[in-house]
């Protein structure tokens, strides 16, 4: 039958890393954001591409090609909260080291690293009875993809 967490390994049978910025004032006035782990997360995460080709994902912008590697979320944790209760907003959070039920990087740069994602749009989603059943996200690959440093 099921495995003793029940359907969570069917609905979410990946891992994400969650990283939550902390921000601080230099000397100067420049913020300086340092990225911490906060938890690994259980998800469901799908290119947002996954119904089109291949050239949908790359886009020509003059003589340079830029590649779209969005992807969608889903999860039973609300990942706007820390562990601790702090609320954190969408800017302020980072996905990574996204892995598949084998426990495999699924999404990696050409340097070998775990592609890192910004979270863009955050919903939940309800069930009949007004209760919260899961939440979606939707996922853009950060333009700095030295954020999180290992």
């Amino acid at each position: 039958m099921f495995s003793a967490s029940g359907l969570t390994d069917i609905y979410y049978p990946m891992s994400a890393e969650l990283y939550y910025a902390e921000s601080k004032q230099d000397e100067l006035g420049v913020i300086q954001k340092t990225w911490v782990l906060d938890r690994v997360i259980r998800c469901s995460i799908i290119s947002s591409m996954s119904d089109k080709t291949l050239t949908g994902e790359l886009k020509n912008s003059g003589p340079m090609f830029q590649y779209n590697s969005d992807v969608l979320l889903r999860t039973n944790e609300d990942i706007q909260k820390k562990k601790n209760g702090s609320i954190f907003s969408i800017t302020e959070i980072l996905l990574t080291n996204v892995k598949d039920p084998a426990g495999k990087v699924v999404w990696l740069e050409k340097n070998q690293k775990a592609t890192q994602y910004e979270l863009k749009t955050f919903v939940p989603s309800y069930n009949g009875f007004h209760e919260v059943e899961f939440y979606r996200g939707y996922l853009a690959r950060s333009t700095r993809q030295n954020e999180v440093l290992y």
